[in-house]
């Protein structure tokens, strides 16, 4: 009897690490993964600590203010947002959404003396028209500009797209201060083979369910990594003197 007892339990405890190693192969998981091994070449100590169902729980998140609705957060006007929030807001986590992130955070840290982002207080300037901007916009408030009413009156305007100042480049300017930075992201570029798997979705050709597997597998690991890389070696990060955000303005939205 006491056999079958062992034997069962056996058999319960062999089926439960199948169903987990199933689960995480279908998620693109599995320790023979590039940069997940450490007995493997290619081995990224930035993913030592990676947990892939739930790490947005296992790194920073920002807290701002929010005047505009100070009594719908809290008395306070104080808000914190985490990857979970915006994973849930753009319906993925890649390393977009933590790029935007980790932008916003170094922002913060030096336009305002407690690191908190007043929401409404930034215009930004991008180089880019997706992944971190999208980001941007969502915590600090600053969104492209529209139309409204007669000509010449623009709903928000805070965020101007300018590919001059480079594709990885953002500016952030505090308007109640006059204090501007331009950050530039040096992360480099996903590797290769995530980059021929993107360029093969965009193209609309029709990936096999191991490819997107694949994919998502490499980006959440690239997301993992600009969230805990140091800021150093993720950010180049200059001041900028007597920056005219009123040029900017103009030039986007012609008023």
């Amino acid at each position: 009897m006491k056999k079958l007892a062992v034997l069962v339990i056996v058999c319960f405890l062999t089926m439960g690490v199948s169903i987990s190693n199933v689960m995480a192969e279908e998620h693109g998981f599995m320790a023979g993964e590039p940069g997940h091994n450490p007995e493997a070449a290619g081995y990224d100590p930035g993913y030592k600590f990676f947990n892939p169902f739930n790490w947005w729980d296992e790194v920073p998140t920002i807290t701002v203010r929010n005047p505009f609705d100070r009594g719908y957060w809290s008395s306070t006007g104080i808000m914190t947002i985490t990857l979970k929030d915006l994973s849930k807001f753009y319906n993925h986590c890649g390393p977009g959404v933590t790029q935007g992130m980790r932008l916003c955070i170094a922002a913060g840290k030096r336009l305002y003396e407690d690191g908190m982002i007043v929401r409404g207080d930034l215009r930004v300037v991008t180089g880019d028209n997706h992944g971190p901007a999208a980001v941007i916009e969502y915590i600090t408030n600053a969104v492209y500009g529209k139309p409204c009413g007669k000509a010449g009156v623009w709903f928000n305007g805070k965020m101007v797209y300018d590919t001059s100042i480079g594709k990885y480049s953002f500016i952030f300017y505090r308007k109640s201060t006059g204090k501007a930075i331009k950050l530039t992201l040096k992360l480099g570029v996903p590797p290769k083979e995530m980059r021929e798997l993107k360029k093969k979705q965009f193209a609309g050709k029709k990936l096999t369910p191991e490819q997107v597997a694949r994919m998502k597998a490499m980006a959440r690991k690239w997301a993992f990594k600009s969230m805990i890389m140091p800021e150093k070696e993720l950010l180049k990060i200059e001041e900028l003197k007597d920056f005219n955000w009123n040029s900017y303005f103009k030039k986007a939205y012609g008023s």
